[in-house]
């Protein structure tokens, strides 16, 4: 009995203690910030000297404001690593909440959100997967994909299947035109459908291929019974110039799920970065298409802080177009699994996975 009591007060002191630590860093965090960043508050950097026995320094404001940025990053480091391994003590669920996403039916006012990702499969077969992350209580639908000529995606079998539907689908139906390398997913749900639903098609390419390669999304045909698109119809031209996304893939370069800062590890770094990152986004979370979108602007501060990230992808460790404190929980949780040896409950972090980029349109 004693022994318990005793395990209860740590976790209540070490959760209480890493709690302070962490608000007092942010505290004086966004002080510094604050001064740094107003236009109205004006300091002589050049006339700030510290002395030594040998030499006097000169600081610069942006020396000084890296200066306060590394004291951040190594206190943020070590109180991430206490959260992690408190992660096992206390019991922290590996489970991902309810995604939701950035993509939605171009031109269309519905509820309904998906997202897109690729994975490799093997070193000649890649994987398109298109998860409707907010069912509104849709009845049916139909994805059309336009491929690079880079991919091939041949008629399944029975032996080969080269799609999937959701389990619950009444009908479900894939077809691929060769000639203008369109692929057609058909679902039927039968009834009104809950919950995330979710298809994939993989396509075929040369495992020497080099290049940098797209996909266009669209829906084409789209029943939800509880919204006014009830009967939406769509036919794309030879070019998908209305299409809903466009997923570009570089077969040639790959990235280590959760590798946030792309040094081919992921540590407590890692997580110091993706704790950033949810801390500076609106609502405390960004979505991979418009985090893609900055990190291609060169005047975002986004693209300033984080232009060692490749990809939007690398931080999304839950695969749900989000990066959230889900993605930080998971990462933790991951960092203290791997720590105190134990299984693994997303075994795709630290995994490696062809560089893809998400746009709208």
């Amino acid at each position: 009995m004693i022994d318990i009591f005793g395990k209860i007060a740590y976790t209540i002191t070490r959760t209480w203690f890493c709690r302070i630590l962490s608000n007092h860093v942010e505290m004086c965090w966004k002080k510094v910030h604050d001064i740094l960043s107003n236009s109205s508050f004006s300091i002589d950097f050049s006339k700030i000297i510290v002395y030594t026995k040998d030499r006097e320094r000169r600081f610069s404001k942006n020396r000084i404001r890296k200066g306060f940025i590394n004291m951040k990053k190594k206190i943020f480091s070590k109180a991430a690593a206490v959260l992690a391994v408190g992660a096992i003590v206390t019991g922290l669920s590996g489970a991902m909440a309810v995604p939701a996403s950035a993509l939605t039916i171009n031109g269309l006012n519905t509820k309904m959100e998906y997202t897109v990702y690729t994975t490799r499969v093997s070193d000649t077969r890649i994987r398109l997967t298109i998860k409707i992350t907010n069912n509104p209580g849709i009845a049916n639908y139909s994805i059309a994909v336009k491929s690079d000529p880079a991919f091939k995606a041949k008629q399944h079998t029975q032996e080969d299947p080269r799609y999937s539907a959701p389990e619950d689908a009444l009908i479900s139906n894939y077809y691929y035109n060769e000639e203008n390398h369109q692929s057609f997913l058909i679902c039927v749900m039968g009834k009104t459908s809950s919950g995330v639903l979710e298809n994939y098609i993989e396509y075929d390419i040369d495992k020497n291929d080099k290049g940098t390669h797209e996909f266009k999304i669209a829906f084409v045909d789209y029943s939800c019974p509880s919204e006014s698109s009830n009967n939406y119809r769509y036919e794309p031209d030879e070019d998908f110039s209305s299409s809903d996304a466009t997923v570009k893939v570089s077969q040639n370069e790959y990235v280590r799920l959760g590798d946030i800062n792309c040094n081919n590890k992921v540590d407590t770094t890692d997580i110091f970065y993706l704790m950033q990152m949810v801390a500076e986004a609106k609502d405390n979370k960004i979505s991979t298409v418009e985090l893609d979108a900055e990190l291609k602007n060169k005047n975002s501060s986004w693209y300033k802080n984080y232009s060692f990230l490749k990809c939007a992808a690398v931080a999304d460790v839950t695969q749900d177009g989000w990066i959230k404190e889900d993605d930080k929980d998971e990462l933790m949780l991951y960092v203290a699994q791997k720590g105190a040896g134990k299984d693994i409950t997303n075994d795709k972090i630290d995994t490696l996975f062809p560089v893809t980029y998400v746009y709208n349109g």
